[in-house]
């Protein structure tokens, strides 16, 4: 995969060629934040700060640095249609998948979807963490990795909830937390190139940007909206700083 000249920085250098095992040590940070996380007692003190933070960095990074190297590339006219597919069947999975539980109290069964549900977040995660850094430069793949750390971090915190109504057993703990991994060598194991490979980035772009409408959106009243704003201007000053590089 060639490296393309972005706004960001005027000269890039092809990560893919000089750190290749980059984006896989960062899902192994990623899977390791996620699996103590949990063990640090201000960990859910600042849970829904964590989340506003990185949704606000997310939205910023999708909309300057993520879809803008996507219009870029050859298959622009496909790029909408992919994210939309994506965003939309991942909506619409969970809705199907949770509408059944909505009127019912916790249940070991309705613990295994939501445990299921953190693994496919996790795949999705690592795998678009690889994508990107395939084509990105290094300061760019560091900055995204920061709200995809804070984001492991409060889902940890998250299954500590059903851990502690629903014993979840070490080995699903390691899964859960592996699936971070597990999407990395999963992208990387493909091997996309051209089309398929921009297209299959759109389409988890798509579902990022769900992660920020589910996590964050619908839950303004218990989010902190300074900190949103935070993570936002936080990422377009680093992008104009790197425009004069």
């Amino acid at each position: 995969m060639g490296c393309y000249r972005r706004l960001f920085l005027r000269q890039r250098t092809c990560m893919t060629m000089v750190l290749p095992w980059l984006p896989l040590a960062l899902a192994l940070l990623l899977s390791a934040a996620h699996l103590f996380a949990e063990r640090f007692s201000r960990a859910e003190k600042y849970h829904q700060g964590f989340l506003s933070l990185a949704s606000g960095m997310l939205v910023a990074l999708l909309l300057l640095e993520i879809m803008p190297l996507l219009f870029a590339s050859p298959y622009a006219t496909d790029i909408p249609f992919a994210m939309l597919a994506g965003f939309s069947l991942y909506h619409f999975l969970e809705r199907h998948v949770y509408r059944h539980h909505r009127k019912a109290q916790m249940s070991a069964e309705l613990a295994k979807l939501h445990l299921a549900g953190f693994f496919l977040d996790g795949i999705v995660i690592g795998s678009i963490l690889l994508l990107i850094a395939s084509v990105s430069a290094i300061p760019v793949i560091f900055i995204i990795f920061v709200p995809l750390l804070l984001g492991a971090s409060s889902s940890s915190v998250a299954i500590k909830h059903i851990h502690d109504s629903f014993r979840i057993d070490a080995m699903s703990r390691l899964m859960l937390s592996g699936s971070y991994v597990a999407g990395a060598f999963l992208a990387s194991s493909v091997n996309l190139q051209g089309e398929p490979f921009y297209l299959v980035m759109s389409f988890l772009a798509g579902i990022l940007l769900y992660f920020v409408v589910r996590d964050e959106l619908p839950k303004s009243r218990n989010g902190n909206s300074w900190v949103f704003l935070f993570g936002v201007l936080s990422i377009a000053s680093l992008m104009l700083l790197g425009r004069g590089f």
